[in-house]
């Protein structure tokens, strides 16, 4: 893989600061608060009553602030849930997406040239205060780099900069998707599980915390022993993209609708798609009706 940086810039943050930020967000929030120290980066999401994902996000804590990294216009939708709840604690939500400019890094060549400027990196899911930037590693398949900057910061990155390729933001989405990771749009909000999505593979669930919101529902489903539907990756060639998200099985039946679709290069696509456990992947899959139809593989996921 060449290596590469890109502005995060599009992606949304939301500030939860406060006495009680930790505890307004355990009681909200998927994953343990109390194993995210100070400096850690991890994953998490937020559910309805219903057990149903609104929101997913990675999530920095900071001191008396965790900072939420979130597709866009995933905030607004979050912050009008939290909203009902945090009137009861002592803690403040914020717009913070314009706090930083966000760049991401990846690739060996990225890590080497880093290490040119700090030798001693942050490992894995931590940060570290580089000359006043915020570097943030969130390696899984290959080296990756969050670098946060305030805006207008003299800093001693733009000689990296100036070495690697930049690339469009799907380029670092496409990464996520190689590491079977989701993070949601508007339009999939409300809609899965988290078991329907893999978080709970992913790491984006603790089923050892205590209480949250949807908590009965996505634990029942854990404990039940086996998930109806997961999360699989779908890939396709197309010379333009496509307009139907639906796919079908040989004997066009509709088995659900693709998301994340990404172009990853030329006319290849590659997606995500919630199909029934079981479903026997050898068979044709196809998006689109009989006129237009897009001949589609679907893989299972693997994780770490």
């Amino acid at each position: 893989m060449q290596s590469f940086y890109a502005s995060l810039n599009a992606a949304e943050l939301l500030e939860v600061s406060g006495e009680d930020s930790r505890k307004f967000l355990q009681g909200q929030l998927t994953c343990e608060l109390d194993k995210i120290p100070v400096g850690s980066m991890s994953f998490g999401a937020a559910c309805n009553n219903k057990g149903r994902v609104y929101s997913n996000f990675r999530i920095l804590h900071q001191e008396n602030r965790f900072l939420l990294s979130m597709q866009p216009g995933i905030l607004t939708i979050t912050m009008q849930a939290l909203q009902k709840y945090i009137p009861f604690y002592k803690a403040d939500m914020a717009d913070a997406s314009g706090q930083f400019n966000r760049i991401a890094l990846a690739g060996d060549d990225a890590a080497e040239l880093l290490k040119g400027i700090s030798p001693a990196l942050p490992e894995k899911n931590q940060s570290a205060n580089i000359e006043g930037a915020l570097l943030i590693n969130i390696s899984d398949h290959c080296p990756r780099y969050e670098l946060w900057l305030k805006p207008g910061q003299d800093h001693p990155f733009d000689q990296i900069l100036a070495t690697l390729a930049r690339k469009e933001k799907t380029a670092w989405d496409a990464l996520d998707h190689e590491a079977g990771i989701v993070f949601i749009h508007p339009q999939e909000s409300s809609l899965y599980t988290p078991e329907e999505l893999n978080l709970d593979l992913a790491g984006f669930v603790s089923f050892s915390k205590g209480c949250y919101t949807g908590q009965e529902i996505v634990a029942r489903m854990h404990y039940r022993g086996k998930a109806n539907k997961r999360l699989h990756t779908v890939t396709l060639e197309s010379p333009e993209t496509p307009t139907d998200n639906v796919l079908y099985n040989s004997s066009q039946k509709a088995l659900g609708s693709v998301i994340n679709l990404l172009n990853i290069k030329d006319n290849i696509y590659n997606g995500f798609v919630v199909i029934k456990t079981g479903t026997d992947l050898r068979e044709r899959f196809w998006l689109g009706d009989q006129k237009d139809e897009i001949a589609a593989e679907i893989r299972p996921l693997q994780y770490q």
